[in-house]
């Protein structure tokens, strides 16, 4: 891992957001920079430090994706035929990540196609297919894990403010340390009411710009100057 430094919290929650029956133990990691993404990149994510990485992060100049490896599974909404991935979708804070979804979101475990944050191509300007365009700022996206072959519900905190095709930082992320409860993107432990009020603040300045409104079918957009 890159993280040199991290922030572990691992306290019994209390979810201020939205009813869950009943929180475990949040577990929450923080790098002490954010971990850049790069083009021609690849990097393989261990979210609980097990030595077992549960998702690999690819990009070229011009491509964002997810690749799941080791039973893992990325919340995502299907890209359709003759693509057999999908595209990854962004969570607001507070949403849900769980084992009860309704559609469009389902749950993307095939190893085949990834799951895609945005592909771009140059067709005499730049155009960009995906959830997560380019210049979209910050958000979370939902995956579920194993841990001794019992599975856990995670998010991770993306930030794309970094304009152009090199957008795409791995800020932290959190993960349920009971097997299969459910967990809300963006949850994190609660020592005190501020301090929970403070990440809110927090993920209200990273919220991620005119995302919402792509959800769920993706289209081409054009992309600014910066891109490949």
């Amino acid at each position: 891992m890159h993280c040199r430094l991290f922030c572990y919290y691992a306290l019994l929650a209390v979810s201020c957001l939205a009813p869950i029956d009943s929180q475990g133990i949040i577990i929450v990691y923080w790098p002490e920079e954010p971990i850049q993404r790069r083009l021609n990149w690849e990097y393989d994510l261990d979210l609980n430090f097990n030595g077992i990485a549960d998702v690999v992060f690819r990009s070229t100049s011009t491509s964002f994706w997810l690749e799941n490896i080791n039973n893992s599974a990325i919340l995502a909404t299907p890209s359709g035929p003759p693509d057999v991935g999908a595209f990854t979708l962004p969570l607001d804070f507070g949403e849900y990540i769980g084992p009860d979804l309704t559609a469009p979101y389902e749950w993307f475990d095939s190893e085949v196609g990834g799951s895609t944050f945005f592909s771009c191509m140059s067709v005499g300007e730049v155009q960009c297919l995906g959830l997560w365009p380019p210049e979209a700022g910050a958000g979370y996206f939902g995956l579920s894990f194993h841990i001794d072959e019992n599975i856990h519900y995670g998010w991770v905190m993306m930030d794309f403010s970094e304009f152009g095709t090199a957008g795409g930082n791995i800020v932290g992320w959190a993960f349920e340390s009971t097997p299969g409860m459910p967990i809300l993107a963006g949850a994190i432990p609660e020592p005190t009411t501020l301090s929970l009020l403070g990440f809110g603040a927090v993920a209200i300045l990273f919220r991620k710009k005119n995302i919402a409104n792509n959800r769920p079918h993706p289209t081409p957009h054009k992309c600014g100057e910066g891109g490949p």
